[in-house]
């Protein structure tokens, strides 16, 4: 089975997004996905909402976060209650007793908290390709590392 996902999207649970929950589901819909992680500034606040309204929308939610590490942002996903560790190091050893899934976000936007050249070391499962906020140069550079 395919499915068209977004595995980056924030609400209004975060401090950088001005969308609700429903309009974010009414516009997965409309947009033909599927479904989505919703993974909001360290928190996993907007999840169950959302589960219960996609679900009369026939529309699938992944639980994830976007975790503020000291080193930079890191997706999580899969986790009811992710860790919230600021070391990225012990972060993605956690997820990974967890059976989770990393993803680096936005690696290499200068303009915001990534992990830029470190996520060459740190052995995540997946990079964010394509980023809204980020610019040309770095989705560019992220689809060719990746």
């Amino acid at each position: 089975m395919k499915l068209k996902l977004d595995l980056h999207v924030h609400t209004t649970h975060s401090p950088d997004s001005s969308i609700s929950i429903k309009q974010l589901l009414t516009a997965l819909r409309d947009l033909g996905l599927d479904g989505a992680a919703i993974t909001d500034h360290d928190t996993v606040s907007a999840i169950k909402e959302a589960e219960k309204l996609a679900y009369h929308m026939d529309l699938l939610i992944i639980s994830g976060v976007e975790v503020s590490t000291a080193q930079g942002d890191v997706i999580v996903l899969g986790l009811q209650d992710p860790p919230l560790l600021k070391d990225v190091w012990l972060l993605i050893s956690e997820v990974r007793k967890r059976n989770g899934v990393t993803v680096a976000a936005h690696p290499f936007d200068p303009e915001r908290n990534s992990l830029m050249d470190l996520c060459f070391d740190l052995n995540l499962d997946a990079l964010e390709v394509l980023n809204a906020k980020s610019g040309l140069h770095a989705n560019r550079e992220a689809q060719r590392v990746a």
